[in-house]
């Protein structure tokens, strides 16, 4: 089949760049053009592909175009990252300005990330660990789940057909009215021990303190949800399949509340007294910037 310009709007080498009358695409290139957009960029996007496969791939992100240090951290981390563009391609997300000011800079330099694991004995932190940048908001193709990315929000993300999934949902879980499960995950980035600290699930929660490095902290329920589902939607497979990670949250009774136990192919949440048992060990996240 021949080419043909038919129903297309052309773009000329005039002053002004277009001189179409009517059609989408004449508004389209117009507010390029009124942002600086000129005639040298047209000519380039036809010419140069790798300057229009970046230019595509701005547009995709709803954008956003990576920094230098979360293009670094994407190179350093491989598969165990997930940033803007992860959020974009697989969850449709575009960002708001005041999403990307909260959000900041990446935090961790190149050396933390390549440094020995506290954790697993000859390891690195970039092997052992897993990246992900925070939303506040969802705004994805589902609508449904627009607004704070809650637990709750998760649960209507990933329903209980899809992959990943929860054991159970509202309003037959246990959950549905806990505080915890209405918490917002913070805009930022996210630095997840992937697995249970080593040994932690023969301790008790009191012993656990003692286990943690001062460069690290507790993650909430919600924080701990995100890295799981993530971490799932990039690889494929799910963290702590046999263990539940304790999180910093306790539920209305009194109890821990825990995410994890995925070896049924999906993130459990539960509760926890607190005692010494097999089943549950400790989650850890590093700090911003430490």
């Amino acid at each position: 089949m021949g080419s043909t310009s038919q129903g297309r709007t052309p773009v000329v080498e005039g002053e002004g760049l277009l001189n179409d009358t009517g059609g989408g695409w004449l508004a389209s290139f117009k507010a390029l053009e009124d942002h600086g957009a000129r005639l040298p960029h047209w000519r380039r996007l036809r010419k140069d592909a790798g300057y229009a496969r970046k230019v595509a791939q701005v547009m995709i992100r709803g954008g956003i175009a990576e920094t230098i240090d979360e293009r670094l951290a994407r190179r350093i981390m491989g598969e165990n990252f997930f940033g803007s563009a992860s959020w974009a391609e697989l969850y449709g997300v575009t960002f708001s300005t005041r999403q990307l000011k909260a959000i900041g800079r990446f935090p961790w330099s190149e050396e933390v990330l390549d440094s020995a694991c506290p954790f697993n004995p000859g390891k690195a932190i970039r092997e052992t660990h897993f990246v992900f940048l925070g939303l506040d908001r969802y705004n994805g193709p589902i609508a449904e789940a627009h607004g704070p990315l809650t637990i709750t929000a998760w649960q209507k993300i990933h329903p209980a057909e899809s992959q990943p999934r929860f054991y159970s949902y509202v309003p037959n879980c246990w959950y549905p009215n806990e505080q915890f499960a209405a918490v917002t995950l913070d805009p930022c980035w996210y630095l997840g021990l992937k697995e249970i600290v080593p040994r932690s699930s023969t301790t008790s929660w009191t012993d656990m303190q003692g286990m943690i490095p001062e460069v690290y902290e507790v993650p909430s329920p919600i924080v701990e949800v995100t890295k799981s589902l993530l971490y799932h939607k990039r690889i494929g497979d799910y963290l702590n399949r046999n263990h539940y990670g304790a999180t910093s949250a306790l539920d209305s009774g009194g109890g821990r509340v825990v995410v994890g136990c995925c070896h049924g192919g999906a993130v459990g949440v539960d509760g926890w007294g607190g005692s010494a048992f097999g089943g549950v060990g400790l989650s850890l996240v590093r700090k911003s910037g430490a």
